[in-house]
């Protein structure tokens, strides 16, 4: 959860990204981050008309870039 954190700098600081790319990350409130990681997938998640639904994206980027999520 990055919404605590001021900025990048504090980002750089928890070295998330250093681990092995044999890791999962979720990562809430990544507007934060400036370089994000090339290979992701980012979920979206947006309010619907619904008081009790919401809509999700989902959007891969590098290797997940074709990958049919709709699928799933």
């Amino acid at each position: 959860d990055l919404y605590r954190l001021k900025n990048y700098k504090d980002i750089f600081q928890l070295g998330m990204f250093e681990t092995s790319n044999d890791h999962i990350k979720i990562v809430e409130w990544p507007e934060l981050i400036e370089s994000k990681p090339h290979n992701r997938i980012d979920i979206l998640f947006q309010y619907s008309k619904l008081m009790n639904s919401r809509k999700v994206k989902i959007i891969g980027f590098g290797k997940w870039k074709d990958y049919k999520f709709h699928e799933i």
